[in-house]
């Protein structure tokens, strides 16, 4: 469903919509009675679950139950909204495009306005220490081992990109993670990352360095195109 349909939804059924993210995300079909938040003024695009059970979700939403939330919200695992969690409020608006919750509580998301990824404490306050990487996402995906894989965002229209780069932990560039390159003016518009390292990304691309992998690619852990069939 398209960003500018999503928007048209009503409030109700942006509630009812994120009440089944929620179940999708938990892989339970059942959703605890009550739990229907109100969001308005935009779409919900990504979720993710704390270890507490609390739901962090992103998108281009203004207000949660009526309360201003620029683009990221916290609810509790009744649907009740976090008062105490805006962390972008008095911001320019946002609009979220992925959230991920590493092991330690700390959150990683990227918004639709720019190439980077961003790190927030459990608070909802920014996280200093994290070194971040311009001209990365805005998708990504979060490995076992606390690596982020995203793809090269910053490319010239007629200069290849690499297919994927990779941060350390800390949010520096992962050297040793040696992707190829695939089709300039390309994009990639998923990421998956496997238990084993390996990542599954789709977009619309054609080449992925000099083969020919229209759509879907796999990486091996070091980088590099995975030969075998997906």
């Amino acid at each position: 469903m398209d960003a500018k349909r999503f928007a048209r939804i009503s409030v109700a059924r942006r509630g009812t919509l994120l009440a089944l993210l929620l179940a999708a995300a938990t892989g339970s079909a059942e959703v605890p009675d009550g739990f229907a938040p109100v969001v308005d003024g935009g779409p919900v695009r990504t979720i993710a679950i704390q270890s507490d059970g609390a739901i962090v979700f992103g998108g281009g939403f203004s207000t949660v139950d009526g309360e201003p939330r620029n683009g990221l919200a916290r609810v509790r695992t009744d649907g009740a909204l976090d008062e105490s969690y805006a962390p972008l409020d008095g911001q320019p608006a946002k609009d979220v495009h992925e959230v991920a919750v590493q092991f330690d509580g700390r959150l990683l998301y990227t918004t639709t306005l720019g190439a980077n990824v961003l790190r927030l404490h459990p608070d909802g306050s920014a996280d200093a220490t994290w070194i971040g990487r311009e001209c990365v996402g805005p998708q990504f995906a979060l490995q076992a081992d606390g690596k982020v894989v995203a793809p090269d965002a910053c490319s010239g229209p007629d200069d290849p990109p690499l297919a994927m780069e990779r941060l350390l932990p800390d949010g520096t560039l992962d050297t040793g993670f040696a992707a190829p390159t695939r089709t300039p003016g390309s994009k990639v518009t998923a990421i998956f990352a496997r238990a084993d390292g390996k990542i599954i990304f789709v977009g619309d691309f054609q080449k992925i360095g000099n083969a020919n992998r229209p759509d879907i690619m796999r990486l091996m852990p070091s980088g590099q195109a995975d030969p075998s069939p997906i």
